[in-house]
């Protein structure tokens, strides 16, 4: 409090310690909101990484598929190459 009279300054504790504690609940919420912001960064970063892995093993599989479709083709076309080989 500012006494203009006698030209003194005077704290009220009891103001003083209500406006240190909305700084402190102020800077307490900002820390807060960053640590989460932080998690919730990492956790998408997982989520999308899980995805793609996902994505990827999908097509991995299919191309492993398609290998395998190949191959039986490929000893289809054989065997009835030979088929017709004993026929001749």
């Amino acid at each position: 409090m500012i006494d203009y009279s006698s030209q003194s300054i005077t704290f009220n504790q009891e103001v003083e310690v209500a406006s240190n504690l909305v700084k402190f609940g102020l800077k307490l919420k900002e820390a807060f909101s960053k640590v989460q912001n932080a998690l919730s960064e990492g956790k998408e970063r997982e989520r999308i990484f899980l995805k793609v892995k996902e994505k990827m093993e999908q097509e991995i599989n299919e191309v492993l598929k398609r290998k395998e479709d190949m191959i039986r083709m490929k000893d289809d076309i054989e065997r009835t190459k030979a088929e017709e080989q004993k026929t001749l």
